[in-house]
C-alpha cells in the first residue's frame, strides 16, 4: 500500500492510499467483488451511507467507483473509492476526506485515479 497525506497539520489528514488485493480474481468477478466491498465497509464504518456507485472508466482501466460518508474513529469522513481488477489483482484507490475539506482535495484523487498506470 501507498498513502498521499495533506498537508494538514491538525485533526484528521485527508490521504489517498492505493491497496492491491492479490489474487482475488482467481475466486471472485469485479462485480461480486463490489458488492462484498459495499457489505464491508457497511460493517466496520460506523452510520455508513451510500452516496454513488457507478461504473468508472480511464484511458487505462474499467472498474467502479463508490462514494460514501461515515464516521470512523471520532470523525465524520467521506470516502471515495475506485477499484478495478487487473491479472486477477484488485487495485483499490481510495480518497477519505473530513467532509468539510472533502471539495478541497477531491480533484487531486481524481486526478491521481484517472492517470494510474500499471506496467
Amino acid at each position: 500500500m501507498v498513502t498521499f497525506f495533506s498537508p494538514d497539520d491538525e485533526g484528521f489528514r485527508s490521504n489517498v492510499n492505493i491497496l492491491v488485493d492479490g489474487g482475488i480474481g482467481e475466486h471472485f468477478t469485479l462485480d461480486e467483488y463490489a458488492d462484498l466491498a459495499i457489505e464491508e465497509l457497511s460493517s466496520f464504518i460506523e452510520n455508513f451511507e451510500q452516496i454513488d456507485f457507478d461504473e468508472f472508466e480511464t484511458d487505462n482501466w474499467k472498474g467502479y467507483y463508490i462514494i460514501y460518508t461515515g464516521t470512523y474513529s471520532e470523525y465524520e469522513l467521506a470516502w471515495a473509492q475506485v477499484f478495478f481488477m487487473e491479472n486477477d489483482n484488485v487495485y483499490i484507490i481510495t480518497f477519505a476526506s473530513t467532509i468539510d475539506k472533502y471539495e478541497v482535495y477531491i480533484s487531486d484523487a481524481e486526478f491521481i485515479a484517472e492517470n494510474l498506470v500499471l506496467e
